[in-house]
């Protein structure tokens, strides 16, 4: 690009530290501008990776500042709403980290406000961008296991050692906003069809959040997934079809996992062992990426691109309106105690990376 864009960073815990900083400031059409964080050192340790950058503790002075063509924001769930309102008031583009807004309320205002713009708008599903969920996807869409049925899927995360606040349902949304909103999104993105039911079981405890939910996906497809806070690290898909199935752990697999209608034999176990080159492709990806995971990186160059040419990101804010939907019915029937019907007419057609 012959002219870089001018990016501010609002939030710089993990995710922003970690992740976004770094792979922003390696990028030669990127310049990052402005940093806002209330935690000093936080602003410390962004000025030792990009020494020129302006640092603000408050992410409103940092979004007014004049050198900015788009910011990516990576604050706490309770501020986006506020900060995405904020940035498309300002006019800029927008990388927003998962999810849109703490509340449907809250998330509808967005999606109302951003309607009214021809802004570039993403929303941080990162795991759209995941190679073996692309694949997955491509999969399914060629018919390799039939008619899907089942979609079971489960996050879990350990609890965290610095007292995240994720873990609180008042900065965080608990599990449903930190880790059931990516997954709602990817059975739409796998599937192409709405979430028309659901039904959950919510247990809290001083360690902890978990929560269940068993659902239908239009055409009949059950869905069944978990996603708990104070257990281990994991993250894990399967869909199962009329003629087979196919499954993927973000954190192990280096392939899928396909299987047929019957039960595998040892020829098919000892095929599995044997690395693709593909495969060890993807292992020195994974080794070389902040966290082990390529998509963050694919995610942001999606938005980079888009931002870029003055084009539509996507996932945007429609499907981050739409996964905040779900999660609101889901927090709905985990209250009540009751079963949950969505709004079967509301469409959008399903988009891809």
């Amino acid at each position: 690009m012959s002219t870089a864009l001018r990016v501010g960073l609002l939030g710089c815990g993990r995710l922003g530290s970690e992740v976004m900083l770094p792979l922003l400031a390696a990028r030669p059409d990127v310049r990052v501008t402005v940093v806002a964080d209330p935690d000093q050192l936080a602003l410390a340790r962004a000025r030792a990776r990009v020494p020129d950058v302006r640092t603000e503790s408050d992410w409103r002075t940092a979004l007014a500042s004049p050198d900015l063509d788009a910011v990516v924001v990576t604050l706490p769930t309770a501020l986006h709403g506020a900060a995405a309102l904020a940035a498309i008031a300002r006019g800029v583009a927008m990388y927003l980290e998962k999810p849109l807004a703490a509340t449907l309320e809250d998330a509808t205002a967005v999606r109302e406000a951003w309607r009214a713009t021809t802004l570039t708008a993403a929303v941080g599903f990162n795991s759209r961008f995941h190679p073996l969920l692309i694949r997955m996807r491509q999969q399914v869409r060629a018919g390799r296991i039939g008619d899907p049925r089942v979609l079971r899927s489960a996050f879990t995360v350990a609890a965290r050692y610095d007292g995240s606040w994720r873990h609180h349902a008042a900065e965080g949304g608990g599990v449903l906003y930190d880790l059931a909103s990516h997954h709602v999104d990817m059975a739409r993105y796998l599937l192409g069809r709405e979430v028309v039911r659901v039904s959950t079981t919510r247990v809290v405890s001083a360690d902890g959040e978990r929560v269940a939910v068993s659902g239908e996906i239009a055409g009949g497809v059950l869905w069944s997934a978990t996603w708990a806070s104070g257990t281990i690290e994991d993250d894990v898909v399967e869909l199962i079809g009329t003629e087979g199935a196919i499954r993927m752990s973000r954190y192990e697999d280096l392939s899928l996992a396909h299987r047929g209608r019957s039960v595998p034999g040892a020829t098919a176990r000892l095929m599995r062992a044997v690395p693709a080159p593909e495969v060890v492709a993807f292992g020195l990806a994974k080794r070389r990426s902040p966290w082990h995971d390529p998509s963050f990186a694919a995610a942001l160059d999606n938005f980079i691109t888009a931002a870029h040419q003055k084009a539509a990101a996507v996932p945007g804010v429609e499907e981050g309106w739409h996964s905040a939907r779900v999660v609101d019915a889901i927090a709905e029937a985990a209250r009540t105690g009751r079963a949950v019907a969505l709004d079967t007419s509301v469409r959008m057609d399903p988009a891809s990376p």
